[in-house]
Parts: C-alpha cells; structure tokens; sequence
C-alpha cells in the first residue's frame, strides 16, 4: 500500500495513513526522510485562519478545498491562500469559461521521486456550501466543478492531470480530495466511484471523517460521537457525528431537552473514514466498518452510576411504546471470550420497583432477542438517590453457572434475577467478570 508506514501531519495532529486508500502497487514507505524540520505533508482541509499558523509551524506542502472552504465568501478564501505557504490546490474547481482558478496539481521532489500531488473539491458544493458568490444573482453559476451528475466531466478532468503529470515524470501520482464516500454524497462524486473511473493513481487521501459510538446508541455513546465531532470541526476537519441504529427513548429524551438534533444513521460504513468513540470491537461497530478506513485515535468513554444532570430523570428512562425485545436491545452489546459469543443488554430503571418488572420482562426475551449467542444477559440497573443496584438476569443455566463463578456469595439469586448492591457497571465491572470466567473455561 502507497505510505504504507509513512505519517501525515494534518492540522497539527500526527495521523497514520489509515485515511488512504490504495490504488497501485506502488511504495514511498523506503524513501529516505524529509530534511529536519519540515515533513512532506497534506493539508487536506483549512476553514479558518488558525491553520496557517499551523502550516507556518509544521510546514504543509499540499492543501485542497473542500465545500465549507467557501462558506465566508471568497475575499476570505483568498485571504487564507495568501497567508498559506503552500496555496491551494484543485483541478476541477473553473472559472464558468473552464480556467483553472487555482493550480490543479504540485509536483515535489523527495527523496530522489517526484511525487505529483492532484487536488479535488466534491461537486456537492454547489449545494453544501453556505456562499451564493458561486452563482451570479438569477441563479447562474460562474464557476464550474465538473458537478454533471453522471461523473463523466469530472472522471475526464482528473484523468486529464493524472496523464499530464505523468508525463512531465512524476513517479507516484496522489489525489487529494474532498470528495466522501458515503451519507448524502451523490454516487458520481464519491472518492470510490472516481477511483473506479480513473488509472495511474498511486493513492487517495479523502475526507469527510464519520465519528460514531456503538450499535443500540444510547446517551454517552451519542453524546460522544457528538462532542469528538463538534472538536474535529473546531480543528478544520470535515467531521460529522453519526449513529448506527435507533435512538432508544433514553437517548432522544435528552437530546430534545438539549434542544440538538440526532445524528443521522449510517447504514454502512464500507470505503468511509471513520473514528470510534466508546467501543472498539468489529462486533459492537458499522456494518461494513472491516472495508472502513478507520482513524487510530479514539475517545475511551466511562460510564458510570450518575443519572443525566436533568430535572425529569425519570421521563429519560421510559420505555413506553417499545415492546420487550426493543427494550432489551435498546443498549445492546455483543462480546466472544474463550470461544464462546455473549450479548448483554442494559436497561436503566428509576427504583427498585421497576428494576424487578423489567427484569421479569427481559427473562421472557432474552432468548428470542439473542438467538446467535452462545448466552446472554441483562443487566438492569437503579442509580437514584439511595438506591444502587443491578439485576442480571442469565438466558440459561450456562449464564446463570458464569455470574455465580464470577460473583459468588456477593450475587443473591431471587428466582428470576443475580441481584447486586451496590450495582456495576457493564463496562467496568459485569463484562470484565464474565469474560475472566470464560477465559479461564474456554470452549473446546
């Protein structure tokens, strides 16, 4: 894979490659260092004038618009190229009479290799960016990106100085988009579709970056995704908060008291840059999340007894108009310890009272809401004011053997449930028990 042990500095944040996607098999990994004091980097995405305090610092040698770019109108976008060491880049960015606006390409010289740099907008910006200055005032636009929905303009004008650079030598050939593969980007523009049209590329680095928490979201998960979002945002990636299933009535309680509105829901992360915030494991994650390029940096989340910091707490905690296996899934996670599959399903109740009405409830569902696990458990839990405690109700003798291994005497068994005072946390203190169990009495 191009770079396959390189690094790139974007925006200040040392990241690996994860973000590239390979098209040839071709190498830079053995090509000697930059010269001390300057890396051979791509900046990909600049909204405002903090980073060309980055780029004076850490020195880039590439940057490409992306949509956001010309939200504040082009006198401000001007002004950021000029205080960029490096400019911009874009190919398929024209004035409405076909002239480049900005150089399509950069040629550099490292290591002996001429590295030819391409850069690429999504033609999604007519419609994505906040300007009108792109359109004249009855609507008419007065520059072009390539933006014909069947990609032919585009695939042609990036072919065109891919050739081109070739031509003049260059050795490895690198788009720099801002293109996207996935959510709402039109099919034609997506960085796997251009890819697909295109020959002689070494490599791809695209953007946006999707940050999502686990399946069955519930608040910290969301509220994770969201804030890591909003973060990446302030430094000048094009980042977006995504979920991967069903708000759970807990998790759009408090988002609506929060006056924020959900993040959409991504159906498959396959080709997509994605960041994880609060799991890390392929089973708890995106469908297609194994074709992902994912981001090595995470968020390590805790989650703990404290209730939402609201007034009706226990309005966050209804289930009304779910039925049972809803409830059950509703936070869902699924592990494999010592060869054998587990799923665990919390569920948050306001006292005691209805702790012990769940748990009777989730008995009856568990098996049918779990069918591919080896076991399962749920796990309901009562954090308020002076009550604290969980019930773990097992899918079977084999799960109820696990808990009582893993618990002993600290585990009351009242027919139906494993009760704990004080309670546990899923994350913390239930899984951790469990999967020490079945490690130690691995499946054979």
């Amino acid at each position: 894979m191009p770079f396959r042990n390189g690094r790139i500095r974007v925006l200040g944040l040392v990241i690996l490659l994860c973000f590239v996607t390979a098209c040839a098999p071709a190498s830079l990994a053995e090509q000697p260092a930059s010269p001390p004091g300057r890396d051979n980097a791509v900046a990909v995405l600049f909204t405002n004038d903090v980073h060309c305090y980055y780029d004076r610092d850490i020195g880039y040698d590439v940057a490409t618009l992306g949509n956001h770019e010309f939200d504040y109108g082009f006198d401000v976008l001007d002004g950021l190229r000029e205080k960029l060491d490096c400019g911009y880049i874009c190919a398929n960015f024209r004035t409405a009479d076909g002239e480049p606006v900005y150089a399509p390409y950069s040629i550099i010289e490292s290591g002996g290799m001429r590295v030819a740099f391409i850069g690429a907008d999504t033609p999604d910006t007519f419609s994505k960016s906040a300007i009108h200055e792109i359109t004249d005032d009855t609507g008419v636009p007065m520059y072009d990106f390539k933006a014909d929905a069947s990609g032919a303009p585009l695939y042609a004008c990036l072919q065109g100085y891919i050739d081109e650079v070739r031509d003049e030598g260059a050795d490895f050939v690198i788009l720099v988009g801002h293109l996207g593969n996935g959510g709402d980007a039109t099919e034609a523009f997506r960085s796997t579709e251009v890819i697909a049209h295109l020959t002689g590329l070494s490599a791809v680095i695209d953007g946006p970056i999707y940050v999502t928490g686990h399946k069955s979201p519930d608040p910290d998960t969301v509220g994770s995704a969201i804030a890591c979002a909003a973060l990446l945002r302030q430094l000048g990636y094009d980042a977006c908060p995504v979920v991967l299933g069903e708000l759970n009535n807990q998790t759009k309680f408090i988002l609506e008291s929060a006056g924020m509105e959900a993040p959409e829901q991504l159906e498959d992360a396959s080709g997509c840059n994605m960041i994880l915030v609060d799991h890390s494991e392929y089973t708890q994650s995106a469908e297609g999340l194994r074709d992902a390029r994912i981001s090595p940096s995470s968020i390590i989340t805790a989650t703990g007894p404290s209730p939402p910091a609201i007034s009706s707490f226990r309005a966050s905690l209804s289930y009304e108009g779910m039925t049972d296996e809803q409830v059950f899934l509703s936070n869902y996670k699924e592990y494999e310890s010592g060869g054998t599959k587990y799923g665990n399903g919390c569920v948050n109740a306001y006292d005691e009272a209805d702790a012990k009405e769940l748990a009777e409830r989730m008995r009856r569902v568990i098996p049918s809401a779990a069918p591919e696990m080896d076991m399962a458990f749920a796990q309901i839990s009562a954090f308020h004011d002076d009550v604290n405690v969980s019930y773990i109700v097992p899918s079977g003798d084999a799960a109820a053997e696990v808990l009582e291994t893993a618990f002993g005497d600290r585990a009351v068994f009242d027919g139906t449930s494993y009760v704990l005072r004080p309670g546990v946390s899923r994350k913390q203190v239930l899984v951790p028990a469990i999967t020490e169990v079945l490690e130690a009495h691995p499946r054979e």
